[in-house]
């Protein structure tokens, strides 16, 4: 199992709408995430869903992540999202699309795919989806070159973007206590569909050169977030830990949620509950 550390309020959020948030990597709490992509800053493209493989309980965590030590830790199997084999979207000629029709996605087609934003899809490769992170003394060596621009003998400028699987898995060693095991999606800005779809030819000629210049100009995707789809057996079976400093209230809570939303979901106390206390000043 994997487990993440979070508020009451978060735990009734991720309960009621049966989603977990992916939060965009240049507004997670390490800065340093949001400066080693080199000459240009891809983290505004790299949304992150973080987890720990830590299996013991980590004081460091509770702090951090919840309120004061009071909120809970969520347990899940890493196979968590609801996968669906992806349909025909409409305005889609039978002998043209991006990804095979039938491959199972955790985000239908027509979702990745808006006037705000693109997926890269390369969700529908789980093993893409997933990071464990490795913690390293320079993530900047691991990013610089990861990017790059060329122009061709005709004055036409062309971006490799490689190791895409790659973004959002080097921190620094500063990081190390957290074990952190992380989803990843790659979302980019887009621009206005025009009504006969995305395969329109002159949009399809055009969306290349968007792209590159939004990411040339730093222009991030016009959303903060992005919210997946839990597979109902996951939420039916979750484990829940409660926060060691919570209180009776707090714990009545949460096992108010987990008895509407979670068919054989387990609550346990904090193997550190009745052993650390809020100092008394």
């Amino acid at each position: 199992m994997i487990h993440h550390y979070t508020t009451i309020e978060t735990l009734a959020q991720i309960l009621k709408t049966k989603r977990i948030r992916f939060n965009r990597l240049d507004r997670v709490d390490d800065m340093i995430e949001s400066k080693i992509y080199g000459k240009y800053d891809m983290s505004k493209y790299v949304f992150v869903s973080c987890w720990t493989l830590q299996q013991e309980e980590s004081i460091p965590q509770w702090h951090m992540y919840t309120d004061k030590m009071k909120g809970v830790r969520i347990s899940l199997e890493k196979n968590m999202f609801n996968y669906k084999p992806l349909t025909k979207p409409k305005n889609v000629p039978d002998q043209e699309h991006l990804i095979e029709i039938g491959t199972e996605s955790p985000i239908p087609f027509e979702e990745m795919w808006t006037n705000d934003y693109f997926i890269f899809p390369i969700i529908t490769n789980k093993r893409n989806l997933e990071r464990v992170v490795e913690y390293v003394e320079n993530p900047f060596d691991y990013y610089k070159d990861i990017v790059t621009i060329s122009t061709d003998i005709h004055g036409v400028s062309n971006m490799n973007i490689k190791d895409t699987i790659k973004f959002g898995m080097y921190k620094t060693l500063d990081w190390k206590f957290q074990q952190e095991f992380r989803f990843a999606l790659i979302i980019f800005p887009s621009c206005s569909i025009p009504a006969g779809g995305i395969y329109d030819k002159q949009y399809m000629d055009h969306f290349p050169s968007y792209l590159m210049t939004s990411i040339v100009n730093g222009v991030a995707p016009n959303i903060s977030y992005y919210d997946v789809e839990l597979s109902p057996n996951a939420i039916d079976n979750l484990n829940v830990t409660l926060g060691p400093l919570n209180s009776d209230s707090d714990n009545i809570i949460i096992e108010a949620l987990i008895e509407k939303y979670s068919t054989n979901g387990k609550i346990r106390k904090s193997s550190l509950t009745g052993k650390i206390r809020k100092p008394i000043k």
